[in-house]
């Protein structure tokens, strides 16, 4: 249930954890010259542009026909017609699961559907600590818009 998921996310060793951890151990690298930290958000306002910004960071060169292959690949058509490549593995849940479902809507706030303003507002604050636990500066809610 979303009640059981809520609760396994905020708890001390599960995902809400893991998610914090990978976050600062990537925003902590972004100053790299090989390193490109960018947001849905941003990669979604110019897919082409993003595609663009990763290929000149990896320093690799694309001709024509290979951009339009990654930018037709990184949209929501295609991801959503290969869904189970994109999916989490299986978490440890009891009762029949038909599987995650990863490509919704290909637009940010989606939450909102699932999760009450009180339970987002529990993620935020749980996220928020984890951040600052691990030490990590990343503008929280410059990115996600809550507060």
């Amino acid at each position: 249930s979303k009640e059981q998921w809520l609760e396994r996310y905020l708890g001390p060793d599960f995902l809400g954890r893991m998610w914090a951890q990978h976050l600062a151990s990537a925003w902590a690298w972004r100053d790299r010259p090989n390193v490109l930290v960018m947001t849905f958000d941003e990669m979604k306002a110019d897919l082409p542009a993003a595609v663009d910004r990763v290929a000149a960071t990896l320093d690799v060169g694309l001709t024509a026909e290979q951009r339009e292959r990654v930018i037709h690949r990184s949209g929501l058509a295609y991801m959503r017609e290969n869904e189970a490549m994109f999916a989490p593995p299986t978490l440890p849940f009891p009762g029949p699961s038909k599987g995650p479902r990863m490509i919704r809507s290909g637009k940010s706030g989606g939450s909102r559907e699932l999760l009450s303003p009180e339970d987002q507002a529990r993620i935020d604050q749980f996220s928020r600590e984890q951040l600052a636990e691990l030490g990590c500066d990343f503008p929280y809610d410059e990115h996600f818009g809550r507060a």
